[in-house]
């Protein structure tokens, strides 16, 4: 159901480029699945490598992939800098059992795949005025929730915590910043949607994600890690839906 539902609102973003001269939705689809790849691979470790995590893990890999080829090949701002780096990183975001670090990610792939989603976003931060306006805006929402929740992620099982971001990481993904604009773009989808269902949904997606925001945006209550997945994925499903685009 999840890759079901993550394939739909791939197929239903798939043209919107021609809506913005300097934006364009690959870049968004790439941050997206990057984040959703770094969650699965801390759940991963969390899970003790159950496989569901890790086919999530290598189903997201793919669609970063993808969605970066197609970035590549409409040659967006940074495309050559940003192609260089997932080169270099892509073949090492796995998960494997050792006997010295049991399931915990070398710290070396924590520290590389972390810088690699902060100068992603940061992309996408240069972009912002563009990425706001409809319809790339329910999209910009979907990749801005996936990147907030990876960080937390890799915050929270690292054994360091907040001191293994460098002040470059932490500036260009502030999770406060990120939320705010969050929050605004749910409480806009609500104000402009009529279909009265559609709007429950949206609201619904919106409370889900209050109910986890204090822990994801300040690093907090670690032990929410399974509570927190299950809720991306929700708002993923309703954020993913073909009708939000006739909202923006």
């Amino acid at each position: 159901m999840l890759r079901t539902t993550f394939i739909l609102g791939v197929g239903f973003f798939l043209n919107l480029a021609s809506f913005s001269t300097f934006a364009n939705e690959h870049l968004l689809k790439h941050v997206q699945a990057v984040g959703q790849t770094m969650s699965a691979l801390y759940m991963t470790s969390l899970s003790h490598g159950s496989n569901k995590y890790k086919r999530d893990m290598e189903f997201y890999k793919q669609a970063a992939q993808e969605s970066l080829a197609q970035y590549v090949s409409s040659q967006g701002k940074g495309y050559e800098a940003l192609q260089k780096a997932w080169n270099t990183i892509q073949s090492d975001i796995k998960l494997e059992y050792s006997e010295t670090y049991e399931w915990d990610p070398d710290e070396a792939l924590r520290r590389d795949f972390r810088q690699y989603q902060s100068n992603a976003y940061q992309l996408v931060s240069e972009q912002m005025a563009d990425y706001k306006q409809a319809p790339l805006s329910v999209l910009l929402a979907a990749a801005q929730a996936e990147t907030l929740i990876a960080r937390f992620f890799d915050v929270t099982t690292s054994y360091n915590g907040t001191i293994s971001l460098s002040p470059i990481d932490a500036e260009k993904v502030d999770p406060k910043t990120i939320s705010q604009q969050f929050d605004a773009s749910l409480t806009q989808l609500i104000k402009n949607t009529q279909d009265t269902s559609l709007k429950k949904q949206i609201e619904s997606a919106l409370y889900k994600w209050k109910f986890i925001e204090e822990s994801v945006v300040n690093y907090s209550d670690a032990s929410a890690h399974f509570l927190v997945y299950a809720t991306k994925n929700k708002i993923h499903q309703v954020l993913s839906q073909n009708r939000l685009v006739s909202v923006n």
